[in-house]
């Protein structure tokens, strides 16, 4: 499954979750507005795409596998 953005039709713009099957269709001019309104509604756009859910679990896994950190 290859996550990110594809341009679908004019001024729609499809974001795909690199973990799961989730897609957010956002309707904007440009690639940047697109990705600020997937960005607003909890899209993690940066070197991977998420969904909001993907990203929670990424963020308490990045948090559970930090040094130092107390996990109770």
């Amino acid at each position: 499954m290859s996550g990110g953005t594809v341009r679908t039709r004019p001024r729609a713009w499809d974001f795909r979750c690199d973990h799961c099957d989730h897609t957010y269709r956002a309707l904007a001019d440009s690639r940047t507005a697109a990705r600020c309104t997937a960005r607003l509604n909890g899209w993690v756009t940066d070197s991977t795409t998420l969904c909001p859910g993907c990203a929670v679990v990424a963020a308490v896994e990045q948090q559970l596998l930090l040094p130092g950190k107390a996990t109770g």
